[in-house]
């Protein structure tokens, strides 16, 4: 689930692996200047809940009906979004920026 890369695309690289679990459920954590990235495969549905430095999954897809992931930054809840497909869940959340 890491981003594939083609020939040449070594300094476009979009954000850095920052956790990886496997394999049940598989879940990568990414993330760049912007925002942290949460790519996880379940079995079965699972409902999405982002916190300030955390993804919850909870549902029968999820280990023990509960799965936590902490997040290597505070994100922007409100502005968080997740989407489901095949199995697969993609959340996206903005970092937090600090007023200058």
């Amino acid at each position: 689930m890491t981003p594939r890369m083609g020939p040449g695309d070594e300094r476009r690289r979009p954000a850095e692996v920052v956790q990886h679990h496997e394999p049940d459920p598989r879940v990568d954590v990414l993330e760049d200047e912007g925002a942290v990235y949460v790519t996880a495969e379940f079995p079965a549905e699972v409902e999405v809940a982002v916190e300030a430095t955390r993804v919850v999954f909870k549902g029968p897809g999820a280990p023990r009906g509960l799965l936590v992931v902490d997040l290597p930054a505070p994100v922007d809840v409100l502005r968080a979004t997740s989407v489901s497909r095949n199995g697969v869940v993609d959340v996206v959340a903005p970092k937090l920026t600090r007023p200058a």
